[in-house]
């Protein structure tokens, strides 16, 4: 039973007076809870709506993002029985930029198809944090223009990031405290290595990328193997 606090302090209670949501799902462990606590919601407070999710398949990662998302998705209507969610479009990129997503959700947003739009980025860790792979560092770190947990872009769109201001140890922390950490996390994968060798054809975690030192970073927190 999740806590309802939790809906409060993640400010889903937003959602009670939206119609069309769009989703942003990469099969990371943060998209992932986030996507379980919203239709666990939806369910229970706004079951007319309608969820849309969207995911970037990228070619240098095996197109990796799209398989897990369907795993993470399904695992997620598997546990929660929703039948909240009515579409999921995939998009082909060689790079996986904020921007894509953004043009894709107001063009949606302008032609009335979206009332909202939610991501599940979260803050990065701290810059001294020990170990970091130093390879890339700027640009795994640039995780968009976010300035505040609810902002308006083109068109006065509206624009929900609830983990925004918080790290992924507090992901960590949601996923052992609502005792998800063995039946959902285990669907999920933040892995961005471009090499199918060190990860089975980019199926399982190299462990050397940068956002499997954030994984590793977070999860070890709360006793949790992730990686």
């Amino acid at each position: 039973m999740i806590n309802k606090d939790l809906y409060e302090d993640l400010q889903l209670t937003i959602y009670k007076n939206y119609s069309n949501i769009c989703f942003d799902v990469s099969g990371g462990a943060d998209s992932a809870i986030l996507l379980y606590f919203l239709v666990n919601y939806l369910d229970e407070y706004n079951n007319t709506a309608n969820i849309h999710l969207v995911t970037c398949a990228k070619r240098p990662t095996g197109y990796s993002n799209a398989m897990q998302s369907v795993k993470v998705v399904n695992r997620i209507i598997e546990l929660t029985s929703t039948k909240l969610i009515k579409s999921h479009y995939t998009f082909y990129s060689d790079t996986q930029h904020r921007e894509d997503f953004v043009n894709l959700e107001e063009d949606w947003f302008d032609r009335g198809k979206i009332d909202i739009s939610i991501t599940g980025t979260t803050q990065n860790p701290p810059y001294n944090t020990p170990n970091e792979p130093v390879i890339d560092r700027a640009i795994y770190r640039d995780k968009g223009n976010f300035n505040k947990t609810i902002h308006y872009s083109k068109n006065n769109r509206p624009v929900h990031a609830p983990f925004l201001k918080r790290d992924k140890k507090f992901i960590a922390k949601l996923y052992k405290d609502n005792n998800l950490h063995e039946i959902l996390l285990p669907y999920t994968r933040s892995c961005e290595s471009h090499d199918k060798d060190e990860t089975n054809n980019f199926t399982s975690h190299c462990g050397q990328c940068w956002w499997c030192w954030e994984r590793n970073w977070a999860f070890e927190s709360e006793g949790i193997v992730a990686i």
